[in-house]
């Protein structure tokens, strides 16, 4: 995870754990494992900001620039 992976493959893991313990799976610590993973993206945000890991990791959607009203 340190080498980089893209941000939503951290997030997607985030909500399929938070969606796990909302469904009552206590077979692990998915609260745990979701915080880990959101404080891995706020990590990987702050290493690209950086220039340590290259933005195309950032795979965000960008809804401020796609226009509209």
């Amino acid at each position: 995870w340190e080498k980089g992976q893209p941000l939503c493959s951290f997030l997607d893991s985030a909500m399929r754990h938070l969606q796990d313990f909302l469904e009552g799976d206590r077979a692990e610590d998915h609260l745990a494992a979701a915080a880990w993973n959101v404080f891995s993206v706020i990590h990987t945000q702050e290493m690209i900001n950086r220039g340590i890991l290259p933005g195309s990791l950032d795979d965000l959607p960008d809804f401020k620039n796609q226009g509209g009203s």
